[in-house]
């Protein structure tokens, strides 16, 4: 039998102290059990509803199931708040179903010499302004194995008029510029001259990053933030490996009439 709780919020005749506490101490609770958030980004955290979901573990198994799945539900209305909020839903019911149904009809037996399966999928708001929103996450699964996986993920959402656009790296930049070669050279050279992760061996693999690699990402206030993939830069740090790029050093890059017009710090850039 599976036992799942539905996803749940705080009841509006709730006190403001009780919102107050809950916002407070529910991202710190998921900051303290996980070790997948940037240290560059847990200060950017924006004040939301929380919602959640949990699979019990009560299930047919020889191995414990157990999921969680959480995501903001944001503050505000129009149509870039509507549009963000059911994609992040739909986003976060997605992983959690498509979890709950392979445990559900997997019939294979787990070897519980390497623990049970669980699911842990986090999305957090780090940038909300009227046209633009960015927001971080990651998923982590572990399935009877001797390692799990970890998933980061970054989404942009931009109101562009009436038309919202995910965007990508590319939409930020002035299309015949060289953003892309400028931003591979600034990465390696700074994970060689800080010899971090890979880059700090002088004789064993240093990774050639490659466009791809720059795909996530996230827009804070002053800064680009580039996450890698698990594995991609570095192989035995607890969190995911990030560079933060002000945007004041990609001026010459940034098209000012794309998504990061509506950041204050573009603006006064020029």
């Amino acid at each position: 039998m599976i036992a799942v709780s539905g996803t749940f919020h705080l009841a509006r005749n709730e006190s403001l102290l009780l919102l107050l506490l809950f916002l407070l101490l529910f991202p710190l609770s998921i900051f303290s059990e996980d070790e997948w958030f940037p240290e560059q980004l847990k200060n950017l955290i924006k004040p939301c509803q929380w919602e959640k979901r949990n699979l019990g573990t009560e299930f047919h198994t020889s191995v414990e199931v157990s999921a969680e799945s959480t995501y903001p539900r944001l503050y505000g209305d129009g149509l870039l708040i509507e549009h963000v909020n059911k994609k992040l839903e739909g986003l976060a019911n997605k992983v959690f179903k498509d979890f709950v149904d392979h445990e559900k009809h997997t019939q294979e037996e787990h070897n519980d010499d390497f623990g049970g399966c669980y699911l842990s999928y986090h999305l957090f708001p780090v940038q909300c302004l009227p046209n633009l929103i960015s927001i971080y996450g990651f998923e982590f699964q572990h399935r009877a194995c001797p390692h799990g996986w970890t998933h980061y993920e970054g989404r942009n959402f931009w109101q562009n008029k009436d038309t919202i656009v995910e965007i990508s790296l590319s939409d930020l930049f002035l299309k015949k510029s060289d953003w892309c070669n400028f931003l591979l050279q600034y990465c390696v050279h700074h994970f060689k001259s800080t010899r971090y992760g890979y880059y700090a061996s002088d004789d064993g693999y240093i990774p050639e990053l490659e466009p791809e690699d720059l795909e996530i990402f996230v827009l804070s206030e002053r800064e680009l933030v580039i996450i890698f993939r698990s594995y991609r830069v570095g192989g035995w740090a607890d969190g995911p490996d990030v560079i933060a790029i002000p945007y004041y050093k990609l001026k010459e890059f940034i098209n000012p009439k794309g998504p990061l017009k509506e950041l204050p710090v573009i603006i006064s850039l020029f």
